[in-house]
Order: C-alpha cells, then structure tokens, then sequence
C-alpha cells in the first residue's frame, strides 16, 4: 500500500465540511500530498462516508464520544490510534486526517497519538478545525513537532479555509506561519514560499534552548563554565567525542544546550511497572529533548524513543579460559556417552552375526579363520581403515 489516509470524523462537522471538502481546488489536494501521482488526501465526502475517493487505501475510524463517562471516550481513542497504527506498520506512506471541534478530543488525540508511535516524521498529519487559535494552544505543540499542518475552516459569506504551519520550539505568543489560504469564491493562494510539509527540523527559525540529558563518565574531564548564551547560569562541559558531536550539531541547527544528568544515573531500561528510567525516560517524559550517549538500539527503546543513524558500532565477544590438558587413558572415549558407545557395540555384534550367517547354510563350513576374518572386517568398518588386500599367485596387480 503506497498511501493512506486515517481520519477521525466528528460527525457534528459532516454536513458543514461536506461542500467545504467537495469543492477544494485540486492544486491545494496535489501541494498537499506533495506528489501528483500521491492519492488525493482531501477529495472526500464526509456526509455518510459513503464515498472515499483514495484509489490508493483508505482507512476510516469514528471515535464517539461518551457525554457521561469521558473514560471510555479515552479507551474508543486509544483502540483507534492502535488500529490506525497497525495501518501505519503496513503502509509505504501514510497521512492522518483529524476532523473535530472539540478542544479536548484534539488534545487527547495529540496525546494517545505520540504515546502510540502514531506520528512519526514519516506520518503526515492534517488537522480540519473550525476553532480559533487560541484554543488550539496545546495541540499547537505536537503539530510543531510532527511533519503536521492545520486547516482552519470559517464560515462567513463565503466559506473559507487558512493553512497554517508551526515551527518547533516556537516562543510564547508567536502566531503560526500562514502557509496558503482557500475561498470557495477565489480558489487557492499560497503565502509562503515554503513546501507544504517542510523539513522543520533541518535548521530552527527561533534559537530554542534545548535540554540534553547526559551521563558523565567518571573517566571522562568535564569543567563547569559560564553559559554565554544564558548569562548567571553555569554549564558542563566535557571533553570528549559526543559534546564535539552535539556542539557542531547545535551550531548547524541553530540552538543552544543545557546539559542535565537524570537522578537515577540510568541509561534507560524499562521497568516492570512500565515506567521507563534514566535517559531514556527523561526524552520519553519530554523532561529533556536530547539524550546524548552512544547507546545501545534495542526495539524496546525503539518503541519509545526515535534513534539517530549509528554512529559507532562496537563489537562483543565471550571469553573463556582454555582448560588445562589432562592425560587419560580412557581419552578416546570421552568424545561419545556411555549410551552412544553401548549402541555401537550392540550394533557391532548384530553386524558380526549377520556376516557369519552365510558360513551356517549346510554346504558352507564355519572355520575359524572365517570367523576371525569377518570380525576383523566389521572392526576395520567400525575404525574406517582400509584393508591391503594381496594379489592372487599368478594373477597381476591391478
């Protein structure tokens, strides 16, 4: 399956998003995909889900809200974004449509969805809202952080439609980015010169500080200096290969670093009660950004945290020390069990009875030195030697 589109209907938007969704111009559907050949992600009509114009797959999940019990509101949530995640496992490219006016769906959404490895940077995700933005200040956070853009629909004369986009680690207060708008009457206008999906994470428009979790190794040096970038604060620095790593990477990107240490002093294991420890924790727990160390790729870690490509692979081996030579006369024995060389001398007897059988048929004569040439044969089979059988008289070697 090359793509997919997951939505999450609130029915209560189906009429209004029905003309909306049906008369969007194809030049937004084809930005939006990225790829003209990509199925058209927005030509859909919500009404009853009755016709889904997605020749590549699609996928529909309704999550019906529960007016009285809003726990299971969240379970309905989670199976969906479990389902929706077996669908991202099997598909070559996914996009994630999320259609509802309800704030605390949206948040709880963004939640299950990031707990659930739903949105990863290969999952593209589209959010049709008709709230204004300032109640949209949680979910505004995981669209930063995820290759996610979000549609604001508004009714007014005509029906209009505004893309937006947010940047990570944006500031307090800072508007998003108005990437194109839509008019049933005037069509498509894109505003900014950026792709649709940009690679947000290649180079940050604001210089956010980001927390690095680190351990210190007692042999490594470290020195603790004024931050220049904080004035009053004081920062670790350690001289080794991961803080070069980490400050070209800073510098490249555009963000500063404030080092921390976890308070357990753990790389990262899973414990029995499903809470994760150490560094790995602390970047699951969103307690740091970055956690920094040459660590080991596990696919338990995997399903909690994404890993950089390697940059060191080392190698283990066991050891063990070679055993002292012992002189037995028994030693040609030790190789098999008792029970292996009990089987093989019952079954040397057996052998030596069937080649002197012929010798007791009535005018044949069981001679000894019959006996003892037949024996000697099943021994030489046994040993795998090989017998030198002398020429007749009068009769050439061959």
């Amino acid at each position: 399956m090359d793509s997919t589109n997951v939505s999450a209907l609130d029915p209560a938007l189906a009429t209004s998003l029905n003309l909306a969704v049906e008369r969007m111009d194809t030049l937004l559907t084809e930005s939006l995909t990225c790829s003209t050949s990509s199925p058209p992600t927005l030509l859909m009509r919500f009404g009853s889900v009755t016709e889904l114009r997605a020749p590549w797959g699609v996928g529909v999940f309704e999550v019906v809200k529960d007016s009285q019990n809003a726990n299971i509101t969240q379970f309905r949530l989670s199976h969906v974004i479990t389902q929706a995640y077996q669908l991202r496992l099997k598909s070559w490219f996914l996009t994630v449509v999320v259609v509802s006016d309800d704030p605390v769906f949206l948040e709880a959404f963004a939640k299950w969805s990031l707990k659930g490895r739903l949105l990863v940077w290969t999952t593209k995700l589209l959010v049709l809202t008709r709230l204004p933005l300032h109640h949209l200040s949680d979910i505004r956070h995981t669209l930063s952080m995820t290759n996610s853009l979000l549609l604001q629909l508004s009714h007014t004369p005509t029906i209009k439609m505004n893309v937006f986009l947010d940047h990570p680690y944006f500031p307090p207060e800072t508007p998003p980015v108005t990437m194109a708008s839509w008019s049933s009457d005037k069509g498509l206008s894109k505003k900014a010169r950026i792709p649709y999906y940009p690679d947000k994470f290649y180079k940050f428009v604001h210089r956010p500080r980001l927390i690095v979790s680190r351990l210190v190794i007692a042999t490594e040096k470290t020195e603790t200096v004024d931050d220049p970038d904080h004035p009053g604060e004081k920062k670790i620095i350690a001289y080794n290969a991961e803080n070069a790593l980490i400050e070209a990477i800073a510098k490249s990107m555009n963000f500063t670093i404030k080092f921390i240490r976890p308070e357990d002093g753990e790389w990262g294991y899973l414990t029995s009660d499903g809470l994760w420890t150490g560094m790995i924790g602390m970047v699951y727990r969103e307690e740091a950004d970055i956690a920094l160390g040459l660590f080991t790729t596990t696919p338990e870690r995997a399903t909690a945290v994404d890993f950089t490509d390697h940059v060191s692979i080392n190698y283990a081996r066991i050891l063990a020390p070679r055993g002292s030579p012992e002189v037995t006369l028994w030693g040609f024995l030790q190789p098999l069990t008792t029970n292996v060389w009990i089987g093989i001398l019952a079954a040397l007897v057996v052998y030596m009875l069937v080649m002197v059988m012929p010798s007791c048929i009535p005018d044949k004569t069981l001679t000894r030195s019959r006996l003892m040439r037949s024996s000697f044969h099943c021994v030489r089979v046994l040993l795998q030697q090989a017998i030198k059988q002398l020429p007749l008289q009068g009769h050439p070697v061959r």
